[in-house]
């Protein structure tokens, strides 16, 4: 079994979570009504953070359940190439320089060919963007492969609607084959 992770900053605004919680909650009414109570689908995890080492236990945790995580979902604030959670005080949480913390809790939890969603703002944007997705890349999916995906402008999170790429948006994707090899392309 492949499970689906999603990982969120619990000081971000109600609103905020409230549009994380769209992705997540089995009842919408639920992610509007409270997010932090919601039910998940089976197989959907869903869990506050505020560190890089609360990333690493989640995985570790996650790892040790006996499956794997298919799909990985950020729900953050960014900046060129940074994760930031928490968004009080602004705190990067994750950028090149210690993404590879996070190795070892992927190489035991990511499934062949999964999938990571930054869904934070301006992550994949420009050279810091596409520098931390070739670093990145490797470190959390080098061992089976699979794809990584990062905004290159804003993104907007409501209730109901969930988490949206504006449509003057892209979005920036590594391409990690197992082994760790890694392309980027562009995709609108």
């Amino acid at each position: 079994m492949n499970y689906t992770v999603h990982l969120y900053d619990p000081t971000d605004n109600c609103e905020r979570r409230r549009g994380y919680a769209a992705e997540y909650c089995s009842s919408l009414i639920d992610s509007v009504i409270d997010p932090a109570t919601c039910a998940a689908p089976q197989y959907t995890v869903y869990t506050p953070v505020k560190s890089v080492g609360d990333i690493d236990a989640e995985l570790n945790r996650i790892g040790g359940l006996g499956g794997k995580i298919g799909s990985l979902l950020i729900h953050s604030h960014g900046a060129p190439g940074r994760v930031c959670i928490p968004i009080k005080p602004p705190t990067v949480c994750l950028a090149a320089t210690n993404v590879s913390q996070l190795k070892s809790a992927c190489r035991r939890a990511m499934a062949p060919g999964a999938t990571v969603f930054f869904l934070g703002c301006n992550i994949g944007e420009g050279p810091q963007g596409e520098a931390f997705l070739r670093v990145a890349g490797p470190h959390m999916l080098g061992v089976g492969g699979g794809l990584m995906f990062a905004a290159t402008s804003v993104t907007l999170s409501f209730p109901i609607a969930g988490q949206l790429l504006p449509p003057w948006g892209s979005t920036r994707v590594a391409h990690v084959s197992p082994g760790g090899v890694t392309f980027i392309s562009t995709i609108p």
